[in-house]
């Protein structure tokens, strides 16, 4: 999704036909920009080749075929670092399975340079490993460390040539993980989320000890095991948590004292069988937002979240891909400031004094009609009976028979 500069989107379609897994998307040569590699399988979980496509060209990937005869398991994950210091993104895969032994592996590849990467070494897993992958130097050397969750927190340290395992806290099954530098104290921190039995789960915590150690530090709570995001959400400097389950999006707020609070839980469902987020900064407030992406709904298979600046999250259901339509540069209508408190300033690049703006929210319900008068025009967020419009999503679309050119913007008190 390509983001108009406004917090709305249009689609930027890549198709890559097949059944593929995504391995990386970064920037992988000595280009900048970012670059995309994928892992081609055959039905699904029988790998065939790596395509690396680098610089926007789709057309013309880089074809190396996978070396052996392993298939790719349900906990398949991906993530990139630099493991051995020389200032390029190396990736680690983790998830395949050998169909005679059944045991699992993981793998990763050195980037050479020059658009090539190193054959795939591999390496066995535990065998309940989860699948859960970060990436970052936690004894604070030059090379980039893995960290898996399993039955523990298995750490594989680099040593720029290879890696050697250290196995952390805690000793039970744990979801998601992060490194993140959870008590801002310069280090990477561990977060997982691991389950006890029953409804008991905890928030396990390893606090990074100058890259020597980690102390673990736990914390009861119930519900919203799953994937584990994190990005300073109310501005305090410190990250928070967000849990990502099959029934509930959580929203943990951290406390600084190796605690969190729950400040918010999304149970709304849209006949998804999965969901997934993605935070980061997607409208002009520089705080971070969150996208909800409902795999295999039919409607309403995208959710953006804008945050106000304060942890407090504005809703706004993007119906369709499909539907987004990004304006034309030389014909749109910018919207500032936004999100907006009292009013609201509509600036259209090319506009005859006359023409016609309807306002209306995310359901579609008419809220107001602007007449331009040149080429900007103010709206006092009244609707047509004279009252204060609520907080929210709205759009304005100029109503002409050639187009309708549509903009969207965020309405806070």
């Amino acid at each position: 999704m390509q983001n108009n500069g406004d917090g709305t989107f249009a689609p930027y379609v890549i198709i890559v036909p097949g059944d593929v897994h995504i391995v990386a998307c970064s920037q992988l040569d000595e280009t900048p920009g970012d670059d995309i590699v994928v892992l081609r399988c055959y039905s699904g979980d029988e790998p065939i080749q790596f395509e690396y496509y680098f610089n926007g060209n789709f057309t013309q990937p880089n074809v190396v075929p996978f070396p052996n005869n392993m298939t790719v398991h349900s906990s398949y994950n991906h993530a990139y670092g630099d493991f051995n210091n020389d200032s390029r993104e190396d990736i680690v895969l983790n998830g395949f399975v050998d169909p005679i032994t059944n045991h699992k592996f993981w793998c990763y590849m050195y980037n050479l340079g020059n658009q090539q990467f190193s054959v795939p070494v591999f390496v066995q897993s535990l065998p309940s490993a989860y699948g859960s992958i970060v990436v970052g130097s936690f004894n604070e050397d030059q090379f980039d460390d893995i960290a898996f969750t399993c039955s523990s927190i298995q750490i594989q340290y680099s040593t720029g040539n290879g890696f050697y395992r250290y196995e952390a806290h805690p000793p039970c099954v744990c979801g998601g993980l992060v490194a993140v530098d959870f008590d801002q104290d310069g280090d990477l921190d561990l977060i997982t989320n691991s389950w006890d039995g029953g409804w008991t789960n905890h928030h396990r915590y390893l606090e990074n000890i100058q890259g020597l150690s980690f102390i673990p530090h736990s914390q009861l709570y119930q519900h919203n095991w799953g994937d584990l995001h994190s990005e300073d959400l109310d501005g305090d400097g410190y990250p928070d948590i967000v849990s990502v389950s099959g029934w509930s999006i959580a929203i943990y707020r951290n406390l600084r004292n190796w605690t969190t609070e729950l400040a918010s839980l999304i149970t709304t469902s849209h006949g998804e069988n999965t969901r997934r987020i993605c935070l980061d900064r997607f409208d002009i407030n520089n705080t971070y937002d969150m996208a909800i992406i409902r795999d295999t709904a039919t409607q309403n298979n995208l959710t953006i979240l804008y945050n106000n600046g304060y942890g407090v999250f504005v809703d706004s259901l993007v119906v369709s891909a499909q539907d987004e339509v990004l304006p034309s540069p030389s014909n749109k209508i910018i919207c500032f400031p936004n999100p907006c408190r009292e009013s609201i300033t509509f600036k259209i690049d090319k506009d005859t004094s006359g023409s016609v703006y309807t306002i209306f929210n995310t359901r579609g319900q008419f809220v107001r009609q602007l007449v331009s008068q040149g080429q900007e025009m103010n709206w006092d967020l009244t609707d047509k009976a004279g009252l204060r419009v609520k907080s929210g999503i709205y759009l304005i679309r100029q109503d002409s028979s050639i187009a309708n050119i549509i903009s969207k913007f965020i309405v806070l008190h």
